[in-house]
């Protein structure tokens, strides 16, 4: 089996597959894939830069970062178990406060790259659309239709 392969092509062969069966354990994931324990993260793409935020009525929430030229809010470390509330306010005037509800089936499961290893996490990921303040829709006036319709009934009468 061996006797056309020299003994040069043989020994690298056996150390190219080596190198990969070692290197095979450095794929598993650091998380475990179903443990309810596995804190969620919520990821949040705003039209504004640094966005105040409160999660569950706590305004001080350590485990954050903002991404994306700054417009992208993730908040780590939520209970996936209970409901969370987030509380976003834009610091420009003008926009009332966003509030987000995160349910514990909102969570979906994906694989990410995280100072060098590749873990699975729970990730919630939504777009915020700010109301501006005081701007009630206006009341959409009655069609021309209507009217004529309206007044051709009365000279029937």
């Amino acid at each position: 089996m061996f006797s056309s392969l020299s003994l040069r092509r043989l020994v690298p062969a056996f150390a190219l597959a080596a190198l990969v069966v070692s290197s095979a354990p450095g794929a598993v994931f650091a998380d475990p894939a179903d443990d309810d324990d596995v804190p969620g993260e919520a990821v949040i793409k705003t039209p504004f830069e640094f966005v105040k935020f409160s999660v569950n009525g706590k305004t001080e929430w350590e485990n954050h970062e903002y991404t994306g030229r700054r417009k992208t809010l993730v908040i780590m470390g939520l209970s996936r178990s209970d409901d969370n509330v987030v509380v976003l306010t834009p610091r420009v005037d003008g926009y009332e406060p966003l509030t987000i509800t995160i349910t514990s089936k909102d969570y979906k499961r994906r694989k990410i790259r995280r100072n060098g290893k590749r873990i699975a996490v729970y990730r919630f990921t939504t777009k915020a659309r700010f109301a501006k303040v005081g701007a009630a829709k206006p009341a959409k006036p009655a069609k021309k239709k209507a009217k004529a319709k309206a007044k051709k009934t009365k000279k029937k009468k």
